[in-house]
This record gives structure tokens, sequence and C-alpha cells, in this order.
């Protein structure tokens, strides 16, 4: 640190080092996936997954970080704090290949970050010199910390190194009996196994499958060799103002938009074709197969952008504090996996621009508050409360109708597949009360007896679980002809018929409690 006149500046160094080691090794005794209870009982999967291999990796990320920041005070009432920060970020990369052959042809390396630049620039402003009524203003550029994960599984499952990671995929978009196929190369009778116990590949018949001249339908992950850490630009204005004393009203804008975030996309898919109904379908080959069947790529080409205005009321008398926050925001994305690891949540790989809309956490109005009151006799009351509007959530096809092997198809209306997030979940309330008074006990000690009051009104807040999120196909093809579906009569209900609660719906509070307390004081 370093003060001298009208500067008071810092500067320093940030180093970390972060050693780990993770086991991620899912699905080893072999994951059946069916679209419907009676593929389930003709024993005709729709996908059948296997893992293989330690599944362990270890790793080292170095992180180094120059900063530079000053307040300068211009004059009584101004003040600027200039900073700006330069940061490196030295990743994992991929193990030397034990089978050269198995690694996808595009994992050559992982890029270190070495480009973050971020500035950042503050302002506080006095304009009357009053001290009634203060104008603040920041910006400034932020980067992502890398997440370890997305490197270790590319490190584990890129293909080259089996002993770590070898998972094969093998889905039925193509070929309604490959999975059965794939078991009867070894003699194995998917159609007549017991239901009780469906059969998995031995370690043995799985070395044959992922051997470089007999591999099929395996999954590999890596990471685009451009990818770069997600970068945020923050923005906010605000503007405080003393209207008597003891109260201050407060008006506060922010802005967040952020690129280069991570999702996974499958490259190993041909553009799609439309089908009569107007749904994009994947039917030409896999261009990396048979060898492989999903091709995940960690990419940064997502985005997202928050806007948000929020007024305040502060008044603290002798009697009462009240706090209250009003918020008015928006929420767009285009992936919302904060941080993906081989999870894909995109409808069409080739139109991953159609997923740019509200995000998963959108709330347009948010309304909170606190308030403390000192009633005679030496009692308080206390409160707290929040209301939100509703959050955004997709409809559902509820099977994979587009065959790019992943279930994260929406309905067809009108020709046109329905967006991301168009339908909206409940809304969110919650009231909770305390009451309390202390007693002079022995000596200095104090009593404070407590009475602790939730969810005062009892509201149930209950959300729409997935399965009341499935619609259908909504237009389908039949007999040549183009059909209009309606969704089930369950789509976005929370209730069955007899007025009780869907089992598959989130609960988002508790129901209203109440609490007894008594705390001695010393």
């Amino acid at each position: 640190s370093l003060v001298t006149g009208a500067h008071t500046a810092k500067f320093g160094v940030d180093a970390n080092i972060l050693k780990s080691r993770s086991t991620f090794d899912p699905g080893s005794n072999g994951i059946y996936t069916f679209n419907s209870l009676n593929d389930y009982l003709a024993r005709k999967p729709f996908q059948y997954q296997q893992f293989a291999g330690t599944g362990t990796v270890e790793s080292t990320t170095n992180q180094i970080a120059f900063y530079l920041q000053d307040e300068w005070r211009l004059r009584p009432g101004l003040t600027l704090s200039p900073g700006l920060r330069y940061e490196m970020a030295f990743t994992p990369d991929y193990a030397d290949p034990t089978v050269a052959g198995n690694r996808f042809p595009l994992a050559t390396e992982i890029p270190d970050a070495l480009d973050l630049v971020a500035p950042r620039l503050g302002l506080s402003w006095d304009p009357t010199g009053g001290g009634r009524t203060v104008l603040r203003a920041a910006g400034g550029i932020f980067y992502n910390a890398p997440h370890v994960p997305i490197y270790e599984q590319a490190v584990r499952a890129n293909g080259g190194n089996p002993e770590l990671s070898s998972e094969v995929v093998i889905t039925t978009a193509g070929n309604p009996n490959a999975v059965a196929d794939a078991f009867s190369r070894f003699g194995v009778d998917l159609l007549g196994a017991p239901l009780g116990g469906l059969p998995s590949f031995t370690s043995e018949q799985l070395d044959q499958i992922i051997a470089p001249e007999n591999r099929i339908g395996s999954t590999v992950q890596f990471v685009d060799p451009d990818f770069r850490l997600p970068r945020a630009a923050h923005l906010r204005v605000a503007v405080e103002h003393q209207v008597a004393k003891g109260v201050q009203a407060t008006l506060d804008y922010t802005t967040i938009k952020t690129t280069r975030i991570a999702r996974v996309r499958n490259i190993n898919l041909e553009a799609p074709v439309p089908d009569a109904t107007g749904r994009p379908v994947y039917t030409s080959a896999r261009p990396y197969g048979p060898k492989y069947g999903f091709v995940n790529m960690t990419e940064s080409s997502a985005r997202s952008r928050y806007q948000g205005l929020t007024a305040g009321l502060n008044i603290n008398r002798s009697l009462y504090v009240l706090d209250l926050y009003y918020t008015f925001s928006g929420t767009k994305s285009e992936d919302d996996l904060e941080r993906p690891v081989n999870a894909i949540a995109y409808n069409d790989a080739f139109d991953l621009a159609s997923e740019y809309t509200w995000s998963n956490i959108d709330q347009r109005h948010q309304f909170t508050g606190n308030a403390l009151v000192y009633l005679p006799y030496e009692f308080q009351l206390a409160t707290t409360f929040r209301l939100n509007s509703g959050r955004p959530y997709t409809a559902s096809a509820g099977t994979d109708l587009n065959k790019d092997g992943v279930q994260r198809d929406r309905p067809v209306i009108d020709g046109v597949v329905v967006g991301r997030n168009t339908y909206r979940n409940t809304s969110f309330s919650e009231v909770n009360l305390r009451v309390q008074r202390g007693f002079r006990a022995v000596g200095r000690s104090r009593m404070v007896l407590s009475l602790e009051l939730f969810n005062v009104f009892n509201a149930n807040n209950v959300e729409l679980g997935s399965a009341n999120m499935v619609y259908g196909a909504g237009t389908v093809l039949q007999n040549g002809s183009i059909v209009a579906q309606a969704p089930p009569a369950t789509f976005g209900e929370l209730k069955n018929a007899q007025g009780g609660y869907f089992e598959s719906n989130v609960l988002r509070t508790s129901p209203f409690q109440a609490q007894l307390g008594v705390r001695f004081q010393f």
C-alpha cells in the first residue's frame, strides 16, 4: 500500500496452486434408457451406456494475478477509484495417450488463459456538497476462475487413455436393434433376458468394443482448442439520498453482460433436415461414426445478460428500523448449466442462437424487507418477508424426436419448435415473525425468551416438477397427415383431479412452523 497526498494506492500479486484428485465413473454396471414402459417390457432400449476404467485423474491448476488499485480524492465529495488486474491461468493438459488410435483427433491441447486483462473504475460524487446525496458508479471486466472438472473430464475421457475412462454409448436412433445387436456379438440374447437382470458387458467384452479396430459408439469429451474463460462486463449506477433524518432512499441499476460461457456441444452430427411437422431431424450418418458416438466438445460460445433496477427505503427511528427493497429485473441466457462437464442442454445443435431467452433463474419482480420494532415492556418484534414472481420453465417433448441421441427435444406447434423457457412457474411468498423479551437474571446475566413463527401465512410455495413439464410432441405425422396433439392433462398442473399435489412437484419452503427459545447470556 502507498498513501500520498490525494492517493491511496495498493498493488500486489495473487498466486494459487490447486492440486486435485477426482474419480468419475458413472454407469460401470451399465445404464439402460427406455422411452416408455412398453419399450421396457419389450427390452427395446432407446440407449445403452457403460463405463470402464478407473475414472481417476490427478491435475494441477496454477493461477497468478497482478493488480493495481488507486483511490484518488480529486476534491471533497468526488473520488475516483481506477484499477487494473491481469490474470493468468495455467490449466491441466492431456496425458500421453496409451492407445493413440482411440484419442479423438481434435483433442490436441487444452489452452492456458493468458489474456485476462481486467480494468475497473469506480466513482463516488456528492453533487451538492451537503452530504445528503451521493452518486455512485462502477464498471469493470471480470473473469471466471477455471472450473477444474471441465479439464479433468477432458483428460479422462478424450479416448486416448482407456485405463482412465472408456464409455460405450449405443443409441437406436439409426438402428432400432443396435443395442441387441451389440450384445448378440458376444452370444447374449437381450430380448430373452429377464427384466430384473438385463445384461451388461464384461470387462473383456468392453476391451474388445473399445479396441481401435472394433471401437463403436464411444463417447469422448474434449476441450475446444480455442476455449476461453468466461468474461463478464459489469456496470452499476446508483444514487443515495437522505430524505430526512434517519430516512434514506436508494435507486440502483445494475447490468452484467457475460460472454464466453462454457457449454457442451455434440459435434458428431450433420445438419438436420426438417420433417413434415417442421421439426429438424438428424437422419444423416455421423461424421465421426461409427467409431465415436457422442463427441462432446466443451466450448466457450454461450452468453447471458442481467439487468436489474432496485429501489430501496431505509428508515432508522428510535422505536423501529425498516428496510424495504423492490427489484425489477430480467435475466437472459443461452445455457443455464453454470458449470457444465458433459451435460447437453440445447434442443438443436445447429440452432444454438434460438436458445437465448429468459434464464432458468429469471424473476421479474422481487420484493423483500425486514423490520425491527421496539415495543413497551422491553418487547421486540422483528419480521422478514420475501415475495418473488415465478421462474420460467421449458415444455419438454419427453422423448428423442429429432434423433440426436439426447432427450432434450421440445414440442412443435404450428410448424415451429416451442422456445426454451416459454412458460412460467408459480410465485413465492414467505413472511416470518419473531417476538422476544429479555429479563435480568442473576448478577449481570440476562435471559431472553423468544417466539419465532416461520411462513406465518402458510404459503404453499410449490413449484412444478419435471414430470409436469412434459408437453409431448405437439405436432406429429400420422398416416401421412399432420396431427396436432394436445398436451397431457398434467402439463403445467400442480394438483391432480382430486385436489392433491403431484409428488413430482418441488417444495420451495417449509409449512408454517413455530419455535420457542430460551437464551441465557452471561
